[in-house]
């Protein structure tokens, strides 16, 4: 076992435990020590292999990251490494039943321990790919302080922003209310939270300057249950005729308009001239004459006027065909789509789409996700036995099978229709193969990369918004301020860095409620108590607001229940007692709740000047 550091963990930092040494390992510590301070133990085997070389050389340039190594891991190893006062612990190798091994192991340790001592238990993080197995896990390790996440559920909703075009983490919803990220100013309430591009980014900049991005309060939308109700409404009504499209193709609607069309013409002849003075002809009896007409029930009339003698010929006829064009039309319909599916073609064209490509573990959640929110989606894979095609498909997304790197299979997606291609395959070279095959079959595409490196991915994105300014400039000129946004058509993320950054959030604070990526850095949106006896009792609004420090969003008042008690609402839901954007004089009291935006150091100095005296 490898010497550890003395006097560990450093004064006033979190300890957290890493076992395992993948890449997402390596990026986890980085992004914990950086940008949220943790001391943080990384539990590794001795010798070359995966990124432990890389872990150890983070160890000699970060006193918050010492390296403890065993040629067995397990719980000595684990207690060793100081579970009786860690944090958190966190499970990071590439083998889910070793996890969940080393995690009931944990476990029964941990109760162990905060049974003979002060009731501490670490939380226990645990990195699982099979889904299925995750769901159940907790029956099995308990519901309690435990977080079992994958890859693909922490990457996923990065990229479906992206492919919508919003700036990720998309929206975000606290105290009730949205907030959506945007990189452009659109009036109403929002707050600055950066400017500036790479190296030169100011965080929470105290005024609107070029190249700003934004978090934006959207407009209130109607009640919970109400929204509920409408978004399962709309749900069935696309499911009902998305499946009403793909059994009944556009021969079978024409067919059948043309039939109605005479059926309402032969109503209205009825009507107009087939009236008998003795007999007045009411619009329900035409209706009930053509329905005897069209299933060829009705008997000749040879004394009738021309119009009429017209309208039961041409609407028997019409029930006369009616029965064999619908039959015909729908047979043909079913055995198109069969064998549009079978064959791995597109069963019906759509507009406004999203096109992915690969559907491995992150490109299927990505789908999964868009589906979920109403999106249209076609989904390329060249592999037809991979187990995402299924799920896709029951999802309600349209697989294509063939290499999108070819412009014909592009094409046939609808890449001239689409919203944004979003590449997902496992290689970088074949995820830029397919951006700019699909550039360069639509020069102004939106595209979304899944890049592993992050410099790479930066590299990426970059030059490709470069190349695009470039020919939009020598198009048009310039582009105005509201226009910069439009400009920024391609984005590109690494995979291990966004899951890094996400199972990073699992172990900080409860207060810290959403992190914001920014150019590299991060912002955080906190929720934070005034307690008695605080230097934040009786300051004003405009005192809560540092610029590259902290930022005031929102106040929440306490609220007294009959028994005295402070009841304490959901950090999810809207109460009454919520102040958005407070005025500057506002006065700040004993048992607010403060929502903010701030980096690390900001919110160190904020929970220094809300807390009690005593601590």
């Amino acid at each position: 076992m490898a010497p550890l550091r003395p006097n560990w963990p450093p004064p006033g930092a979190k300890h957290v435990i890493v076992v395992g040494d993948s890449g997402l390992a390596l990026r986890f510590i980085k992004s914990t020590t950086e940008n949220f301070g943790l001391a943080v133990t990384a539990v590794l085997k001795p010798g070359p292999g995966f990124q432990r070389t890389a872990i150890r050389a983070a160890q000699s340039r970060n006193d918050l990251i010492r390296v403890q190594e065993a040629e067995h891991i397990d719980t000595e190893t684990v207690a060793d490494a100081g579970l009786k006062d860690a944090y958190a612990v966190v499970l990071l190798a590439q083998d889910d039943v070793g996890n969940l091994h080393l995690a009931l192991k944990i476990r029964e340790l941990s109760n162990n321990l905060a049974a003979r001592e002060d009731g501490h238990r670490a939380r226990l993080i645990i990195r699982m790919y099979n889904r299925q197995l995750r769901s159940r896990v907790k029956h099995l390790v308990g519901k309690d302080d435990l977080y079992i996440e994958s890859d693909a559920d922490m990457v996923a909703p990065t990229y479906v922003a992206a492919a919508q075009l919003h700036v990720p983490p998309g929206k975000i919803r606290l105290w009730g209310r949205e907030l959506l990220v945007s990189n452009r100013p659109e009036g109403g309430t929002e707050w600055a939270i950066a400017q500036g591009e790479r190296p030169h980014v100011q965080i929470l900049p105290d005024e609107d300057l070029a190249n700003a991005r934004y978090l934006r309060l959207l407009p209130r939308s109607r009640s919970p249950a109400l929204r509920r109700f409408r978004k399962r409404a709309g749900r069935a009504l696309r499911r009902v005729l998305r499946e009403f499209r793909r059994t009944v193709d556009i021969k079978l609607r024409l067919a059948a308009l043309a039939l109605t069309v005479i059926l309402i013409t032969g109503i209205v002849l009825l009507r107009v001239y087939g009236q008998n003075p003795d007999q007045p002809l009411t619009t329900y009896d035409a209706l009930y004459i053509i329905s005897l007409a069209a299933g060829g029930g009705i008997d000749p009339e040879l004394r009738a006027q021309p119009w009429t003698r017209f309208a039961h010929a041409s609407v028997t006829l019409a029930g006369s065909l009616l029965v064999p064009v619908v039959t015909g039309a729908i047979v043909q319909a079913l055995v198109g789509r069969k064998y549009a599916l079978a064959t791995g073609r597109i069963v019906e064209p759509v507009r406004r789409h999203v096109i992915v490509v690969g559907l491995g573990n992150i490109g299927t959640r990505v789908v999964e996700l868009l589906r979920a929110q109403g999106q249209q989606v076609v989904a390329i894979e060249k592999d037809r036995d991979v187990p995402g095609v299924q799920t896709a498909r029951a999802c309600g997304a349209q697989v294509l099978f063939g290499d999108a790197g070819s412009s014909e299979v592009l094409h046939e997606a609808g890449v001239q229709q689409c919203i944004s291609v979003v590449a997902m395959a496992k290689q970088d070279s074949a995820n830029l193969e397919v951006a700019l095959s699909a550039i360069s079959c639509r020069p102004d595409v939106h595209t979304v990369l899944r890049i592993y490196d992050e410099e790479f991915a930066e590299l990426v994105r970059q030059n490709l918004n470069r190349r695009f300014q470039e020919r939009r400039r020598r198009r048009s000129g310039p582009p105005s301020r509201d226009e910069r946004f439009e400009t920024r058509r391609h984005s590109s993320w690494s995979a291990p860095r966004v899951a890094a950054a996400a199972f990073a959030a699992l172990v900080t604070d409860d207060q810290i409620l959403a992190t914001i990526p920014v150019r590299g850095q991060m912002v955080h949106i906190a929720q934070i108590g005034v307690e008695a006896g605080s230097d934040a009792v009786g300051l004003t609004a405009d005192r809560l607001n540092e610029p590259g420090a902290y930022r005031l969003v929102a106040l929440r008042r306490p609220t007294i229940g009959d028994n005295g008690e402070v009841i304490e609402p959901s950090v999810k839901t809207e109460h009454y007692g919520d102040i958005w954007y407070p005025d500057r004089e506002h006065v700040i009291a004993v048992g607010d709740r403060l929502l903010v935006l701030a980096s690390q150091a900001g919110l160190a100095h904020l929970e220094r000047i809300t807390g009690s005296p005593s601590d």
